[in-house]
């Protein structure tokens, strides 16, 4: 023997005062459950079915665009400490250092970019100046959605530049811009 309790036979105690008993003769299974559901509005099913793709898609995009960021903060760190290395490094002879930058070149470790695709990694000595460049590019996940770009790609690109300067020039620069500041100084004092 079962008890199913009407939704309308609760009282403000929370105490049931009606309660209907099932019998083994007869079936009487609608009036068991219209006591049981409740008839309910269909707008939210509705709204909610336009509204959660949208938040859904808003939410998934903001991600993507996250890992975007994340992947072109490590090229721009990666870049940046690769030209600074390419600054300070020393070596007997210009064949040395090419060898020492392809090496050091090489050891960039490329799988900690998350869904990133390293396009250009180049490295240039000319003049005295080290310069590191790379670009990368992450495929849009979406066709068709990606209203700044027709290729459904997105790319980011990096350089950096340092000069290469021997240990004995940067004191002699130095020296030099002290030199400059004290007579600046004494020609402000001799005005004024």
């Amino acid at each position: 023997m079962r008890k199913y309790i009407r939704n309308d036979s609760i009282n403000k105690n929370n105490s049931c005062t009606d309660t209907h008993t099932e019998s083994s003769e007869g079936n009487d299974t609608e009036k068991r459950m219209a006591g049981v559901i409740q008839e309910a509005n269909g707008y939210f099913t509705v709204e909610a079915a336009m509204v959660f793709p949208v938040a859904l898609g808003t939410v998934l995009f903001i991600v993507y665009m996250l890992i975007f960021q994340y992947d072109r903060c490590l090229l721009e760190q990666d870049m940046g400490a690769l030209a600074l290395w390419g600054s300070r490094v020393r070596a007997e002879s210009s064949a040395e250092l090419r060898s020492l930058i392809q090496k050091q070149t090489n050891e960039i470790y490329k799988d900690k970019y998350a869904v990133w695709k390293m396009l250009v990694l180049d490295v240039k000595l000319e003049h005295n100046r080290f310069t590191a460049t790379g670009k990368g590019q992450l495929a849009f996940p979406v066709p068709g959605m990606n209203f700044w770009n027709r290729e459904n790609v997105w790319t980011a690109e990096a350089e950096y530049r340092f000069w290469r300067i021997l240990p004995t020039d940067f004191v002699r620069l130095c020296n030099r811009v002290k030199t400059w500041w004290e007579t600046e100084d004494e020609i402000e004092d001799a005005e004024g």
